[in-house]
């Protein structure tokens, strides 16, 4: 219903029913026009369960519903209000495969008629007792808002509704919810879909911080060497470590509107358009709380793709993973595109032993060839691809503590053969503790 006027109290007026009902719609019209002044989209679901079960039963029932109605009104079921029927799936249309259901509730209508079996209230006499003295308790009626559940294509007619929920069939029968639907929520904790797309995207963001890091040398404090040709990287590095620590704080405080995320999300997008001439900010979503999920997915692909863009670099870094069924081997995937007979190789190596030891022993027993070279090289106890200390590093090799540095020699049959093989072969033998080996290739 439209505001109404402030009623006019005085001595001797006759009191009525619509006095009090006027007083209340005044209040709570205020209340409303403050609340969507401070804050437009503070309407949605707080918090709805459904029994999961009964979907496999072509059943859907909620277990709790807790909505705000754009309105103002709050719904609070089971409790202060009454949960929606069942709904029977069976009479869906079978030739589609999702539906997106409704939380409807009816308008007030002005001119009464509004606590029937079709209408916004239901009446409920309850007993109640004295708060604040012994007295018995009496009966009181009270109303109780009564949702209904409706599919988008049912017609609504004059209710106020909210998605709640989207279910699809099941090829064993049944149906289950979509976990991507995203419901206009008033907090994030209120949307699962919301909550997963936040984890992940912290999951991606902490990812490429790391691997931007591990570009930049160090030196033996711990202290990250800033060199002119890392600006770009340590831009970069900054606009992300940024953007996961605020995204970061959404996710361990779930009860921030979903606005706010997005705003985060907004702000990490236009800083690493920085770094991409594919996307102009016009080009970045608006925020649309009625269809809060679609506006998230755009702009998370669109955020998950920018951060996927590359710097350039003249390197590359490559893991030698362990071999299952041989401990002492492990091996490192050639990409044929990048690693050419042009490119230098060199290992970078730490281990749990005096440094001078260290290099001493490398050369000495470490065997590194193409895996199908490896057996006779052991077996023959002939060297494979020459490995040499390097006192100096490479300007372009990024300089970790505690790690010491081999070249490796590319002019050598062996080395063919791996390039040819598409990998290259570590045998370490047992007696160097706590060994880790990566592959840093110079293009």
């Amino acid at each position: 219903m439209s505001a109404t006027s402030k009623v006019l109290w005085s001595e001797g007026l006759t009191l009525g029913p619509q006095h009090f009902q006027r007083q209340d719609l005044y209040h709570e019209t205020r209340l409303q026009r403050i609340a969507s002044a401070l804050n437009p989209y503070c309407w949605g679901v707080c918090k709805v369960t459904w029994n999961v079960d009964g979907l496999g039963h072509n059943r859907l029932s909620a277990n709790t519903m807790s909505l705000i109605y754009p309105d103002g009104d709050i719904v609070e079921a089971p409790g202060a209000d009454l949960l929606p029927e069942p709904v029977d799936l069976t009479r869906l249309p079978p030739e589609e495969e999702s539906f997106t259901f409704y939380a409807a509730l009816a308008l007030v209508k002005p001119h009464g008629g509004n606590a029937d079996d079709n209408s916004r209230y239901v009446r409920c006499d309850l007993d109640t007792t004295d708060l604040f003295s012994d007295a018995l308790a009496i009966e009181v009626p009270f109303l109780k808002k009564q949702v209904r559940l409706l599919l988008q294509a049912e017609p609504h007619g004059a209710r106020a509704s909210i998605p709640v929920v989207r279910l699809r069939r099941v090829a064993e029968g049944g149906f289950e919810l979509v976990p991507e639907f995203i419901a206009p929520s008033v907090t994030v904790s209120a949307a699962p879909g919301l909550v997963r797309m936040l984890d992940g995207l912290c999951s991606v963001i902490t990812t490429k911080i790391e691997s931007l890091q591990r570009t930049h040398r160090m030196t033996n404090n711990s202290m990250y060497e800033a060199g002119a040709g890392d600006i770009s990287s340590w831009w970069m590095l900054n606009i992300l470590s940024t953007a996961n620590a605020l995204l970061m704080h959404c996710a361990r405080s779930p009860g921030f509107h979903p606005e706010v995320m997005f705003r985060q999300m907004l702000a990490a997008a236009g800083g690493l358009m920085t770094f991409s001439d594919r996307y102009k900010t016009a080009d970045l979503p608006a925020y649309r709380h009625e269809a809060m999920g679609e506006a998230f997915a755009e702009l998370d692909a669109l955020l998950r793709e920018l951060v996927d863009t590359a710097i350039g670099t003249n390197y590359l870094i490559i893991p030698f993973v362990a071999d299952k069924s041989r401990r002492t081997f492990s091996q490192a995937i050639l990409d044929p595109a990048k690693v050419t007979k042009q490119s230098q190789l060199y290992l970078a190596i730490t281990a749990d032993m005096a440094g001078l030891d260290l290099v001493a022993t490398v050369p000495i027993r470490l065997k590194v060839a193409a895996p199908e070279n490896m057996e006779s090289i052991i077996g023959s106890a002939l060297p494979g691809i020459p490995i040499a200390h390097m006192p100096q590093v490479p300007p372009a090799i990024p300089v970790r503590p505690n790690t010491y540095y081999f070249s490796l020699s590319t002019k050598n049959p062996l080395y063919d053969k791996a390039l040819e093989a598409g990998v290259l072969a570590v045998y370490a033998p047992d007696g160097i503790p706590g060994l880790k080996i990566d592959l840093v290739v110079v293009l």
